[in-house]
């Protein structure tokens, strides 16, 4: 019987200790491949290279922030239909209307539950 391949998760934010905690929760939990990028550009190229099956994405980052990159990517027929859950220490009302505007799956405040983030994964990827 074949091993199913594991899942590919991006987590984009700009400060490598939630990156961290977040790939090692979430490797603990799954088999994931766990892809890294510290702003919107960088996730760009990530994105082109490997095709992730779901972005964690926080908001407020250098470079290029997470809602112009949720913008291209939906934009984009080829990424478009990638699942992105917003993680992110603005929890406004106006940031939770634009995330959903812009088609992100979810939109979660910081600082999250892992055990929440881990059920959201779940649901997104259609795992139990």
């Amino acid at each position: 019987m074949r091993k199913a391949a594991s899942k590919k998760v991006l987590i984009v934010d700009d400060e490598p200790e939630i990156c961290e905690v977040v790939s090692d929760y979430l490797l603990k939990r799954r088999r994931f491949k766990i892809y890294e990028a510290y702003d919107g550009a960088q996730a760009l190229g990530v994105i082109e290279k490997v095709k992730p099956d779901l972005i964690i994405l926080d908001i407020l980052m250098p470079v290029m922030d997470g809602f112009e990159l949720l913008k291209r990517l939906k934009g984009e027929p080829a990424y478009s239909k990638i699942p992105v859950i917003i993680l992110t220490i603005k929890s406004e009302a106006e940031n939770l209307d634009k995330g959903i505007t812009l088609n992100a799956d979810f939109y979660l405040p910081k600082p999250v539950k892992l055990e929440n983030l881990m059920n959201f994964v779940n649901l997104v990827l259609g795992d139990k």
